[in-house]
């Protein structure tokens, strides 16, 4: 081989590695997709328990006693666990018309240029609900009003 067609190989091979270099740093490596897909997923799931347990409390006139009691209405249309590791999100009353939902996340959502939010107008209480988590356990603290579904 001449020292010409080495040189080539050599460039090349930089070329590829600085091009795979700059892919993840830009879009970051397959296990931080797949975190921050879970990650999206937890966000619907909590998003889908909150309208349920907002329909199952303008339709039954009261907050359900634990999450499981959603699983028989059919209010509920997201899943109760988590994507990863298949565990339940939690859930816990916290006052008559208020209670929290928890999850535990493996990245955050705060610092992102076009975070993982969902937010909707809450026909029950008039407020956004935002989703944006730290990673580890995060609770949500989320309030029921008193308006109820309009069927």
């Amino acid at each position: 081989m001449n020292n010409a067609f080495k040189l080539f190989i050599g460039f090349m091979f930089v070329v590829v590695a600085g091009v795979v270099t700059a892919g993840f740093y830009l879009v970051g490596s397959p296990q931080t997709a797949r975190m921050e897909k879970f990650d999206q997923t937890r966000v619907q799931n909590l998003n889908e328990i909150a309208i349920s347990i907002y329909s199952y409390y303008a339709k039954d006139h009261g907050l359900s006693k634990n999450i499981e009691e959603l699983k028989n209405t059919r209010y509920l249309y997201g899943s109760l666990n988590d994507p990863e590791t298949g565990k339940p999100y939690e859930y816990r009353i916290t006052g008559p018309t208020s209670y929290e939902l928890c999850a535990t996340f493996s990245t955050s959502n705060k610092n992102q240029i076009n975070p993982m939010r969902i937010k909707w107008q809450d026909y029950y209480s008039h407020q956004d609900q935002d989703w944006q988590h730290d990673a580890g356990r995060v609770c949500f603290q989320k309030e029921v009003g008193k308006r109820g579904v309009p069927y």
